[in-house]
């Protein structure tokens, strides 16, 4: 069986507001108005970045805001206690603010919450807490939350294994343009797990995510394509602009 350990981009928005005027409410409410921060990282390792540009006076103003129950703030300073950059790491204070984030239903929240349960990290490694929190974010629409489910489905961890289950979560992060969630449906094409054998179709998902720069999607489409037609392989790279168009339609 092809093992593979799919790399994420995750993109959090959040914001700096002049903190000497700003009320914590005001900070929270405004946090996703801003340029976006990007890290790559293993998924069950979820460690977002924190903005550089933020210092100790803007944490102490998101610890407020978080203290006054603003789910935004509650998120974001989860964020910076396992970032570890503007607060000391500490993964138990991480998944403690992400608990109360995502109990008042941040999918964000609910997605890192489950990634710590997932790996162990702050709290103990929980895999039936983890679905449960991935669940409750992908239904909420979270693309790489979608990703995190199907997988724990593909793999029976923490849900009975389910290749029928992971198919269909993988194709709603895909359909998203989750990259992960692109090339996992892929593989459930070329293997015939969980959806009927169609090299066609998977070598059009692989295409989806290689034309986005994933380079694990490359080499796959790359190895499916010498056991393809000419034919077969025209036919897939049209569906691949096909898949494109609907993706970038939000369709």
């Amino acid at each position: 069986m092809i093992r593979i350990a799919l790399i994420l981009t995750l993109e959090f928005s959040v914001v700096l507001v002049p903190l000497a005027i700003a009320a914590p409410r005001a900070i929270a409410q405004n946090l996703e108005r801003t340029t976006q921060s990007r890290s790559r990282t293993v998924l069950t390792a979820g460690t977002p970045k924190v903005r550089t540009s933020w210092d100790a006076e803007a944490m102490e103003s998101f610890r407020m805001a978080a203290e006054n129950g603003e789910a935004k703030a509650q998120r974001v300073l989860g964020m910076a206690f396992q970032e570890g950059r503007l607060l000391p790491k500490d993964d138990s204070q991480a998944a403690l603010w992400y608990r109360k984030a995502a109990e008042q239903g941040d999918a964000t929240a609910q997605w890192l919450l489950g990634a710590l349960y997932d790996s162990g990290l702050g709290v103990a490694e929980v895999h039936e807490e983890a679905a449960f929190w991935y669940r409750k974010a992908a239904e909420q629409g979270l693309a790489r939350a979608q990703w995190s489910i199907g997988s724990m489905y593909q793999r029976g961890r923490g849900v009975p294994q389910h290749d029928a289950k992971a198919a269909e979560w993988f194709r709603k992060s895909a359909n998203q343009g989750n990259r992960g969630g692109k090339t996992a449906i892929g593989m459930m094409y070329e293997r015939g797990q969980g959806v009927a054998e169609d090299p066609v179709r998977a070598f059009a998902w692989y295409d989806v995510a290689a034309k986005k720069g994933y380079g694990a999607a490359a080499k796959f489409k790359a190895r499916l394509e010498q056991r393809m037609t000419a034919e077969q392989v025209a036919e897939a790279q049209d569906l691949s602009a096909t898949l494109s168009e609907r993706i970038s339609q939000g369709q």
